[in-house]
């Protein structure tokens, strides 16, 4: 019980809020006319019931203990990665699930977790046995081999966080600043030619994000339609199940991609603002 009471109480009770207005939300856009179809609130209330469970868990244990599986959980991940290109689902042009079933896992989401434990492990074992420039290549090449793998999928959203944590760990780990920036440098002046290698929908959302106008009925049809959904929830929102961009299926993937086009409109400018308090307090 000392235990307990000593958890991080602050963070939690972002995490459930900031679950509780998504549970609302997904409800509220869950209705069929007068009937609800429940499946995806159904699915979300499950998912958080684990989740807590797996938090409690790994709250009441010593988290060093990763340090000793950490190699193996990597070689586990690029197996993962590997089986779901081979046998994986192909979702809208995406291949990133395995299928049990009525149950499906994206091994990408366990991969965001294990790279960080690896790295961590690997950096702060090598610290005093490897010099900087060593450090840094190596975790380059050990990072490479999933970001490759995950690019295959393609899953360029994925790529960037793990590319993300990575720099995040190098500069935990010790690494200066000019050194830092010397390496975005260079991994700026290498990543930039990849846009000739790009499909066409990758570049569309690029281009599409600097002016959805380009092209509003077709690749900008989905920023448009959430703009017009942000901007019409203004200070206090439409309430929830009032939403026209989101109730009259305006919105695209409202329950998963866009639900913040769906929480902005149906509740306003406040409970859009609620959410970047909540995450900037577990940011912090």
């Amino acid at each position: 019980m000392n235990k307990f009471f000593k958890l991080d109480w602050i963070l939690i009770i972002s995490v459930a809020l900031l679950l509780v207005i998504g549970l609302l939300v997904i409800y509220s856009i869950s209705f069929d006319g007068a009937v609800l179809n429940a499946a995806n609130l159904n699915r979300q209330i499950v998912a958080i019931v684990l989740g807590f469970c797996l938090m409690f868990l790994l709250a009441f244990s010593d988290y060093r203990k990763l340090n000793s599986y950490s190699t193996k959980l990597y070689f586990l991940m690029l197996l993962m990665l590997v089986f779901v290109l081979m046998l994986g689902k192909t979702v809208k042009g995406h291949t990133g699930w395995i299928g049990f079933s009525t149950f499906s896992i994206q091994p990408v989401e366990l991969a965001k977790l294990i790279i960080v434990i690896f790295l961590a492990s690997f950096l702060s074992q090598k610290r005093t046995q490897l010099s900087i420039v060593v450090r840094i290549v190596a975790s380059v090449v050990l990072v490479f081999i999933p970001v490759f793998l995950i690019l295959k999928q393609p899953d360029l959203g994925s790529t960037a966080i793990i590319l993300a944590s990575w720099g995040a760990l190098l500069f935990a780990s010790g690494i200066s600043k000019k050194n830092l920036i010397i390496l975005f440098l260079v991994g700026a002046l290498v990543i930039s030619p990849s846009w000739f290698f790009m499909k066409n929908y990758q570049k569309d959302r690029i281009a599409n994000f600097i002016d959805p106008y380009r092209d509003p009925s077709g690749s900008g049809y989905n920023v448009i339609q959430a703009t017009i959904a942000v901007g019409s929830g203004q200070l206090f929102g439409k309430g929830l199940g009032h939403g026209s961009q989101s109730q009259l299926n305006f919105l695209p993937e409202k329950h998963t991609d866009f639900i913040f086009s769906v929480i902005a409109e149906e509740l306003g400018f406040f409970g859009a603002t609620a959410v970047f308090v909540l995450f900037g307090i577990i940011f912090w």
